[in-house]
């Protein structure tokens, strides 16, 4: 139960050698489940540091990327998670780099951005979640037709609860205004 205690466990094992970078990974979002955001940046940037193109680099920078965003700084927020995405194109971690973009960008008001970001997530994936996430965030701007699309290929059956509500509520207006 104490979240900041386990991270500066591991942050000290890290430092007697453990060269592992699951080690920072986990230890930053243990700073940040404590509230400790400004600990757990640090831990992030030295997991970039010292294991630069890593899965969990790749995740760390993205958690930095939505602290910035949390803090206000969604230009800097925007520009980290714009060179994750290019650092993650043909990666097994493309798909949720592109989530995470679309997601910011959702939350940021930058629909279309974010649309593409789904777009190309759903173009990588054949996850139901994936897909669902793209449609819902497609319809969300605009894009009825490419929305319908994506909608094809998924089987609300295999979605959680809160996705497919979310996708059955857009994909039936999307119906009454797609061609």
């Amino acid at each position: 139960g104490d979240s900041r205690g386990a991270a500066e466990a591991l942050l000290a094992a890290e430092e007697a050698g453990a060269a592992d970078p699951q080690v920072l990974l986990t230890a930053g979002k243990q700073f940040l489940k404590a509230g400790f955001s400004s600990e757990a940046q640090e831990a992030f940037r030295q997991l970039a540091t010292m294991f630069p193109g890593t899965p969990q680099a790749i995740a760390g920078n993205v958690a930095l990327a939505q602290i910035a965003a949390s803090q206000g700084e969604a230009g800097r927020a925007m520009q980290l998670m714009e060179d994750m995405a290019r650092l993650a194109q043909n990666t097994p971690q493309e798909t949720e780099v592109l989530l995470a973009l679309g997601d910011m960008c959702q939350d940021l008001g930058l629909h279309q951005r974010g649309a593409q970001a789904y777009r190309d997530a759903a173009a990588a994936s054949s996850d139901p979640e994936v897909l669902g996430r793209a449609a819902v965030a497609l319809y969300s701007a605009g894009a009825w037709s490419e929305g319908n699309e994506v909608a094809r290929r998924i089987d609300p059956g295999r979605l959680t609860e809160a996705t497919a509500y979310a996708f059955l509520m857009d994909h039936g207006f999307a119906m009454l205004r797609a061609d």
